[in-house]
């Protein structure tokens, strides 16, 4: 497979809803923060999709930039 059909076929999957989002490092202007996915404990998808943008607790539009260790998984901190 090339990258054109790879792009075609990624590109038709919906994003995924239903993630937890969290700061991905602290700046003086959380308002428009870069997020994190932290959790997918509201999503049910089979194929999960990120999404590029997500809507931050200001209601600004911020682009998603991490992907937390644990957020595929069941562990909420390594012990």
């Amino acid at each position: 497979m090339n990258y054109t059909d790879f792009k075609k076929m990624t590109g038709a999957i919906p994003e995924s809803q239903g993630f937890e989002y969290s700061l991905v490092f602290l700046w003086h202007n959380p308002s428009i923060l870069p997020l994190g996915v932290v959790s997918i404990k509201g999503c049910t998808d089979k194929i999960v999709r990120i999404p590029r943008m997500t809507v931050n607790s200001y209601g600004n539009s911020v682009p998603v930039i991490a992907v937390g260790n644990y957020a595929f998984g069941k562990k909420k901190s390594p012990t």
